[in-house]
């Protein structure tokens, strides 16, 4: 859950959470035009607000992606592109392959993903504008969820 800290108007979050809230109110497609100005106003200042914790998150898994890369990775990609062709022995090397690979980012970003971060604090949208932001937009009620816990 958000927290704000008055003495220096900042809201603490977990770093996943505002990388999330930041993706969706930023998607293509995510409507805030039957909102009231504030609230429209409120949605993009919060999005300014978690632009540089979901943009600082996006290199270090850009970082992590390139970096963990096993030798010959390359050459694994371009039998995966091949992979209807491949006999079954080779299609389990490369799933096998590339199952490691993705674990192993993803054990690596999990961490961050669980720190707290701060960001500048923004209005807080009011139920009515969260259930606005629903009725709008083909979500999901966990990332409705979600956009009331750090937006509300």
């Amino acid at each position: 859950m958000a927290k704000t800290k008055n003495d220096n108007r900042k809201v603490t979050l977990k770093t996943g959470d505002a990388v999330s809230v930041y993706k969706i109110v930023t998607a293509k497609g995510f409507s805030i035009r039957s909102l009231k100005k504030e609230d429209m106003f409120a949605v993009l200042r919060a999005a300014n607000s978690l632009k540089p914790v979901a943009e600082s998150f996006q290199g270090f898994f850009q970082d992590a992606q390139e970096r963990l890369k096993p030798e010959g990775f390359d050459a694994l990609m371009e039998k995966a592109e091949r992979f209807d062709t491949l006999a079954d022995d080779e299609k389990r090397e490369v799933n096998k392959a590339v199952q490691a690979y993705n674990k192993d980012v993803d054990d690596c970003v999990k961490t961050e993903l669980e720190k707290e971060t701060e960001v500048e604090a923004f209005a807080r949208l009011s139920e009515d504008a969260i259930a606005g932001i629903a009725s709008s937009n083909d979500l999901d009620v966990a990332t409705i969820l979600l956009l009331q816990e750090v937006l509300a």
